[in-house]
């Protein structure tokens, strides 16, 4: 049934959608969702300190500009205390920052950067307990996930940022959910996040940075759709349907019955990848061929003729880039992800910072850099997200690696170690002590019982 049929026959999709999301908040949490979502939770806080740590080495001007100080709200990553909403505005640019933050790649969507920057410090602004904020965590990715699903990739193509449109109504419903919000009020929350969600892919042109500022402004708007929902202001019957509804407006071709999927196909927060390197997730198949190249054979600069990436039609004209204009410009770009780590056998931070774009030799290698859409490849997307790497010498030596599931997808995933790894990697860049390393990992472990003492720690 599509969306125009449905509504001619009185079928409120908005109200469907919201049901199965209901009656999903009311389960019983298996361990291995809740197990899941709490190294979520330590991830994002893991990028979330760094970020904050980044924007405030690369900024002239203090992030503390934007903290009031008469809030009680903790800001992560700073000493700073502010108001709810500027806590969850700072929150969110800083977790996007790193391109570090989870995502999904049935959505194309980095749902906890807006979803936990939003919900984290509302749980702590009205002393919700830890249960509450896992669960609000769960069916915000849920929402998100799946409607990020249903319009991709054609919400992609249009131009919009799902992280920032999707990620506004999972805010909402995060903090609906959490703050056991009643079925009428998850409605208008969702409503009015549907109606006001935002923001284009335009911020990855030239030297922009503004990405993360999608994503902070994603936060927010979930936080107000819900102050909203508390006022009791009438909202739309079907958010979702119509010729303006959200799905018509941010996709020419959306399948809703993603949105409609059973119990037994929920708990999207299961499909989430972690990511081990600073770039967009588009980049990482490549990166990870050009370790594996790299590791298995002796490479000499000055014996590589060609460097040809085989990839996927969606990242053409996006992520295709071998002109480099910024840090997030070289994050961005597949050739220039794909020869640092050649180079040398990193994609962290620093191998896309200002300093390190200047590099004669990246340059020297971006040049031989030819990328190609294989209709093989793109016809495995979204199931998978393949790259094949073909390194030609002069001698016409090639070698060639073809990665389908990088490291962090659920098909190949992080161990628990390897995540407390890069927390603690992220930690220590952001100046925490071992002690409070520790601690943290511990509360988050068992947020049940130790959420209060988590917010003294961040």
């Amino acid at each position: 049934m599509n969306i125009k049929d449905s509504a001619n026959i009185g079928f409120n999709l908005t109200d469907c959608f919201l049901d199965r999301l209901y009656e999903l908040s009311q389960d019983t949490f298996h361990e291995s969702v809740i197990h899941q979502t709490k190294r979520c939770i330590l991830d994002y806080i893991g990028v979330t300190l760094a970020g904050a740590k980044s924007i405030e080495m690369n900024s002239s001007n203090s992030i503390s500009n934007l903290c009031d100080e008469y809030g009680d709200i903790s800001v992560i990553g700073t000493e700073y205390k502010t108001n709810l909403q500027n806590a969850v505005f700072i929150n969110g640019i800083s977790a996007h920052f790193l391109e570090l933050d989870d995502g999904v790649r049935f959505g194309a969507i980095h749902p906890g950067a807006p979803i936990i920057s939003a919900l984290l410090p509302y749980a702590q602004k009205y002393k919700l307990s830890g249960m509450d904020l896992i669960r609000g965590i769960i069916i915000g990715y849920e929402a998100s996930i799946r409607l990020a699903s249903a319009i991709q990739p054609s919400h992609y193509n249009k131009g919009y940022h799902p992280t920032a449109t999707c990620g506004s109504i999972g805010a909402a419903i995060s903090i609906a959910v959490a703050d056991k919000f009643t079925k009428e009020q998850m409605k208008a929350a969702f409503s009015s996040a549907a109606i006001t969600s935002g923001g284009t892919l335009k911020v990855l042109d030239d030297e922009s940075q503004l990405k993360a500022f999608n994503v902070g402004q994603a936060s927010v708007n979930g936080l107000l759709s819900t102050y909203m929902a508390k006022i009791g202001l009438l909202v739309p019957k079907d958010a979702l349907s119509g010729n303006i509804g959200f799905l018509e407006m941010m996709s020419d071709n959306f399948d809703n019955t993603k949105l409609l999927i059973s119990k037994e196909e929920s708990y999207k927060i299961l499909k989430v990848y972690f990511k081990l390197y600073a770039a967009c997730r588009h980049c990482h198949s490549s990166i990870e061929a050009a370790f594996n190249i790299r590791r298995n054979n002796q490479l000499l600069l000055e014996e590589i003729k060609e460097i040809k990436i085989d990839t996927y039609e969606y990242v053409i004209g996006r992520h295709d880039h071998t002109k480099i204009q910024g840090t997030s410009s070289a994050k961005m770009s597949i050739p220039y992800s794909t020869v640092i780590a050649l180079l040398f056998g990193k994609a962290t931070d620093k191998e896309f910072s200002s300093n390190m774009i200047l590099e004669p030799e990246i340059h020297f290698l971006l040049e031989k850099v030819k990328i190609c859409e294989n209709e093989e490849l793109s016809a495995l997307v979204p199931q998978m997200r393949p790259a094949i790497l073909t390194i030609t010498k002069k001698d016409n030596t090639k070698y060639t690696e073809r990665i389908d599931f990088p490291k962090g997808e659920p098909e190949n995933p992080l161990t628990d170690q390897e995540l407390i790894d890069k927390f603690i990697s992220l930690a220590r860049y952001a100046n925490k002590t071992d002690k409070e390393i520790n601690k943290i990992i511990d509360c988050v472990m068992n947020l049940e019982n130790r959420l209060e003492e988590l917010y003294s720690l961040l």
